[in-house]
């Protein structure tokens, strides 16, 4: 719940239910709307957890949150160091 507060700012919670055995999870960014007028995403597992993650890859999925935290792809090595390898055969 914490990753999608910080992440997804704009998605909160809708529901969260359990139901013949299997969790139901819904994110929305308008949850005091009546269900039939927010376009929520709803997943479901038999695992909490996995409902509440692929509700948050749902979202990510759709493309509409480029505030998403990126990691960069560069590395960050000083060029006066060189790599070597060293192997101990004692």
């Amino acid at each position: 719940m914490a990753l999608i507060a910080i992440e997804l700012p704009a998605w909160h919670l809708r529901r969260l239910a359990y139901d013949d055995g299997e969790w139901h999870c819904a994110l929305s960014t308008e949850r005091h709307m009546p269900d039939w007028l927010d376009d929520a995403v709803e997943t479901h597992d038999a695992d909490m957890a996995v409902a509440i993650m692929d509700a948050f890859r749902s979202v990510a999925a759709r493309g509409s949150t480029p505030h998403l935290t990126e990691v960069s792809n560069r590395s960050d090595q000083r060029s006066e160091f060189t790599p070597m390898l060293c192997e101990n055969y004692c």
